[in-house]
């Protein structure tokens, strides 16, 4: 089985020319890091909002945290698989599976949720 693992951010690039203009004085400013490298530079003041996945988020006085989206991470097979027919499939049902994912460089919440999840 081949496994695409896809994480939906057009409502985030939505929110984003929406703050765009109705704050055009702004300065917006989008970086890529780790979860790590995300939650340090918020507890470090470096960033003033981050995009994470809750496990990485620190949970202190000094940040407040708000669900952006849930976690609608998906799973494609095809029709006539054995998983199929599940309404749900659970990271335990892909035990003797062979999943693909993408490069850690080019999406580390991806990646690094989904090795969690596996271990």
């Amino acid at each position: 089985m081949v496994a695409y693992l896809i994480f939906d951010f057009s409502k985030l690039y939505d929110l984003i020319e929406q703050f765009k203009t109705q704050y055009p004085n702004v300065k917006f400013v989008i970086e890529q890091g780790s979860p790590m490298e995300l939650s340090n530079g918020l507890t470090d003041d470096d960033y003033d909002l981050v995009l994470n996945l809750e496990d990485y988020i620190p949970h202190n006085n000094k940040i407040k945290t708000s669900l952006f989206k849930s976690n609608n991470l998906q799973v494609a097979i095809q029709n006539n698989h054995k998983l199929a027919t599940k309404k749900e499939i659970k990271f335990s049902d892909l035990a003797d599976e062979t999943l693909i994912l993408i490069e850690r460089n080019k999406s580390p919440l991806v990646f690094d949720y989904v090795i969690n999840k596996c271990l």
